[in-house]
């Protein structure tokens, strides 16, 4: 047969050509088409293969080729990102709290007042109640944001044992806390006293102690006593602090503590939103709030009338707003929280991060393991290459340590795993068909339908064919078939 009219035929019904090669059994030979077996027993010359190799390579590209060519799902690299993690804002969770005391005024004796009197005057006496409405003073207005509402304690005069009065705030979900505000109420500050912090609400560890002078700071808790507002600056990330300055006497009523957890330690940076050390996102770490007053103030002319029982009551501690500044903890991936239905904190998260907390990768982005930003390192989640076949992907340090994942920007780096592809497509990037499935040449990984069925003749074949059809040899379907032919 004269060989231009051959490559006329074959030009003009190559498809059908290629599927009678890849799917049927080759009667010449006696073998079957595929990867192992590409040639007949005939060879062809070695000036035919050179010429018709090069009309191949001119014509038709090859599979690596054209798969490194950027498709819909490819993207070009962003130089510009930012180079910092996202950190919320400081919101104050007390309102959500749940709180509870050991101890109230007006509940020590169900159905019977206690009376009490303020320190600062000899009349000014009152009635706690736990049945008259503008008589009770729950704990629970110490965090409902009304002021003319007040917590109160029972007073000395019901028991030496209500000088020991513990608070407890569950937060419902763990944050980092930066501080903690006390603004007591009709009493003085509480003299000695511990701030704790807990994880699990059954193991605390202090966070501060408070006390009325530096004698106490070292026989009761063994440490030097800090007589300013807020150390400028604390040696550790994790040291606690025993602290004389909010707890003086003075003012009898409305005075406040600030207890500020992270300000002035090592791993405290950007003025004090930002926790940079493992060591104090532990100490700062918590769900559970505990107070433990351990001490009333007491000016130093009424110690002789501690036996009085008109003095004794009017010994007790108030507060009328507890303030938690505390920080959603988000792992370095969202600039804000948002309420969730069951009125908790929720990260809204960026950089491709999903969870609470931000703590893993969304479902499509695991091209590289999850990372927590910090504030030199953004740590964005990179999108799988998976042709827009799948939904999902994994990370795999396997595949990632042998350079076998193409990535969205059409390198191989990473270890994106896609999961489920769909389309008939299989592979680690959905860059593949199933078997008894095959993608034509003409046809790009990410098209709509990549993979068309092999439609083979059942005699003479097993009805699988070559998952694309410039697999079965290199010099290209061409070369295959004047080989076959000729």
């Amino acid at each position: 047969m004269n060989i231009p009219l051959i490559f006329l035929i074959i030009w003009l019904f190559e498809d059908r050509f290629l599927q009678y090669i890849l799917c049927h059994r080759l009667p010449q030979t006696g073998i079957q088409g595929s990867k192992n077996h590409l040639r007949g027993t005939n060879e062809i010359d070695n000036i035919w293969l050179k010429n018709l190799a090069t009309y191949n390579i001119n014509t038709h590209e090859s599979y690596e080729t054209r798969n490194s060519k950027k498709t819909k799902h490819s993207i070009v690299k962003d130089t510009n990102t930012k180079s910092n993690g996202s950190f919320p804002s400081l919101i104050d969770v007390a309102p959500l709290a749940n709180i509870t005391a050991n101890a109230t005024c007006g509940t020590t004796y169900p159905g019977s007042d206690e009376t009490f009197c303020k320190l600062g005057g000899s009349s000014q006496c009152s009635v706690c109640s736990d049945t008259v409405t503008d008589k009770k003073h729950s704990i629970a207005y110490a965090v409902d944001g009304d002021l003319s509402n007040w917590w109160q304690s029972p007073s000395l005069e019901q028991g030496s044992q209500y000088e020991y009065v513990t608070i407890t705030m569950d937060l419902q979900q763990e944050y980092y806390i930066w501080y903690v505000i006390i603004k007591c109420a009709i009493s003085p500050r509480p003299a000695n006293w511990i701030l704790e912090r807990s994880i699990d609400g059954t193991h605390f560890s202090p966070w501060q102690y408070f006390v009325a002078n530096e004698e106490d700071c070292w026989q009761r808790y063994g440490l030097l006593a800090t007589t300013s507002a807020a150390a400028n600056t604390v040696p550790a990330d994790n040291e606690t602090l025993c602290s004389t300055f909010y707890s003086k006497i003075k003012p009898l009523e409305n005075g406040e503590i600030h207890a500020f957890i992270a300000k002035g330690r090592p791993g405290c940076v950007s003025s004090c939103t930002v926790v940079n050390t493992n060591e104090l996102k532990d100490f700062t770490r918590a769900r559970y709030i505990r107070f433990r007053f351990q001490k009333f103030n007491i000016p130093k002319d009424k110690y002789s009338s501690l036996s009085d029982p008109s003095f004794l009551r009017r010994l007790f501690y108030s507060i009328k707003k507890i303030s938690v500044g505390a920080q959603c903890i988000c792992n370095g991936h969202a600039t804000k929280c948002k309420r969730s239905f069951d009125l908790k904190s929720q990260c809204d998260c960026t950089h491709h991060t999903c969870g609470n907390n931000c703590e893993k990768c969304c479902s499509l982005y695991n091209q590289k393991p999850w990372k927590e930003g910090t504030a030199s390192t953004v740590a964005v989640c990179e999108q799988c290459q998976c042709y827009g076949h799948a939904a999902t992907c994994r990370y795999d340090a396997h595949v990632d340590a042998h350079n076998i994942s193409l990535n969205i920007y059409g390198e191989y780096r990473g270890g994106g795993v896609c999961i489920n592809c769909s389309k008939h497509t299989s592979g680690i990037n959905c860059e593949k068909c199933e078997n008894g499935w095959y993608r034509p040449s003409d046809i790009p990984p990410d098209a709509d339908e990549p993979c068309l069925p092999c439609d083979c003749n059942p005699f003479g074949s097993t009805g699988i064919c070559l998952t694309h059809d410039t697999e079965f040899t290199e010099g290209g379907k061409v070369v295959f078939i004047l080989d076959y032919y000729l």
